[in-house]
């Protein structure tokens, strides 16, 4: 979704310049948005909600991680490494670091998504990201 949708949509809800700002940084999926707003009529702060999210996500990631038996760790969370810093990534960076299976893996998993058109790889939301950031510190 569009940051100039998203803001409109907050401020239309209520959300002051500070919330609009933070939010901006971390939706990007419709029902987010959806459930931002009611979170909020429910009395929770936007860093609250968005926390709990990231926090979730993170939680899922370890998770999947320690659980599969196909893969060493170490790989899974190597191919998470190439997030580190970059949202988007080359898949001949993927290629090259030899992290193909890695990255089927997640993708398939729904931590990753493929951009075919473009050739990148990507977490499919941008809390996604900053779970993976967390998952790999």
């Amino acid at each position: 979704m569009e940051k100039g949708a998203i803001k409109s949509i907050l401020k239309e809800e209520g959300f002051n310049e500070e919330e609009v700002n933070y939010c901006l940084n971390y939706l990007s999926l419709p029902y987010e948005i959806s459930q931002l707003i009611n979170n909020k009529k429910l009395g929770l702060s936007v860093e609250q909600t968005i926390k709990q999210w990231i926090n979730i996500e993170r939680d899922k990631i370890l998770y999947l991680i320690s659980s599969q038996k196909e893969f060493e760790m170490e790989r899974l969370f190597k191919a998470l490494e190439l997030f580190e810093d970059m949202i988007k990534v080359d898949i001949k960076e993927i290629i090259k670091n030899n992290l193909m299976d890695e990255v089927k893996f997640l993708i398939k998993n729904e931590i990753l998504f493929y951009d075919v058109i473009n050739g990148i790889i990507k977490p499919t939301s941008i809390k996604k990201w900053y779970a993976i950031k967390e998952v790999i510190q």
